[in-house]
């Protein structure tokens, strides 16, 4: 009739690894969140640190950023911060990234890290936007 009401302690450890690394991508002023900063640093337009390799001292933190992988497979963005999201990789226009969508271009792109505020451009005195993408080859109609 429902069991012992006793929690599978893996799926709640995972939701709680889950919530530090949503509220580090979100909690940009908080000062846990700059000490955590300082010490790994900012990777992936402050959504996660850079990889922990240090050996010693606790791996609390090393164990939280070793779930972003599966973590982020989960998120999409709404381009409006677009200082943030890059462009090719991650997920802003559907539930795939471009880079998955259009293979080819992307192995052409000069700059695969490129953010989507490098990459668009608003002529001056203009409201219409241009997509100013650098690729290793010029394309024909």
């Amino acid at each position: 009739m429902g069991g012992l009401g006793i929690r599978s302690v893996v799926a709640l450890n995972q939701a709680l690894l889950g919530k530090w690394l949503w509220r580090f991508g979100h909690e940009v002023t908080h000062p846990w969140r700059r000490v955590i900063s300082s010490k790994y640093g900012k990777g992936q337009g402050g959504w996660c640190t850079k990889v922990c390799r240090r050996t010693h001292g606790c791996g609390l933190w090393r164990s939280i950023h070793e779930r972003w992988e599966s973590f982020s497979k989960h998120l999409s963005f709404v381009a409006g911060e677009d200082t943030r999201i890059r462009f090719w990789h991650d997920k802003w226009i559907g539930d795939i990234s471009l880079k998955d969508v259009y293979p080819e271009l992307y192995v052409c792109s000069a700059v695969k890290d490129v953010y989507i505020s490098k990459v668009l451009w608003i002529p001056k005195g203009g409201t219409v936007r241009v997509w100013n993408l650098r690729f290793y080859r010029a394309f024909e109609d």
